[in-house]
This record gives structure tokens, sequence and C-alpha cells, in this order.
């Protein structure tokens, strides 16, 4: 199936051009992005809901609301220089 380049850069999460100098779209591209952190200054929110009732169950950590994972709609990663630190209060 071929997709946009907008639905592909969503899938890796690429954010600018740089993010493909070393890409080609149609392969299966590594996780070698540029991490950018939340701009300064302009209040940032992340929103997250999940599909069943029970947060804490596995298959929604994983599944989420059936477009990303519920910690990755939170800016969280494995990787802390990759996560986006939301404050609770913005989540």
């Amino acid at each position: 199936m071929l997709r946009s380049s907008v639905i592909t850069d969503l899938r890796y999460g690429f954010l600018i051009d740089e993010d493909w100098n070393s890409n080609d779209r149609f392969d299966n591209v590594q996780e070698d992005k540029n991490h950018l952190p939340l701009p300064q200054h302009v209040q940032s929110y992340a929103i997250a809901s999940t599909l069943g009732t029970d947060q804490t169950k596995v298959i929604n950590s994983i599944v989420g609301d059936g477009l990303v994972p519920f910690d990755s709609a939170l800016g969280k990663h494995s990787k802390s220089e990759c996560c986006l630190n939301f404050t609770k209060s913005s989540q």
C-alpha cells in the first residue's frame, strides 16, 4: 500500500526534512530521527485515551486509543532523552 509522505512522517515521527536525509520513505526506516523538545513559551498539552476502562491493563498500554500507544500519546519514551516531559497538569 502506498501512503502519502505526511502519513509516513507520522508513522516514524519525523518532523523536519533532515530526518529523511539518509532514509528512503519506501524503506523500513530505523529510529534515526532528530529529537526536538517542546517549544518554549507555548503551552503544550498531551491527551490520551484507551479503548478499555482500566488504564492499568497491558492491552491498553499497547493499543491505547487505536492510533498510538497510551504512553506515546503522553510523550513518554523508553529513552529518557526522547521524552517530551509534559507536566502532570498538562496531561
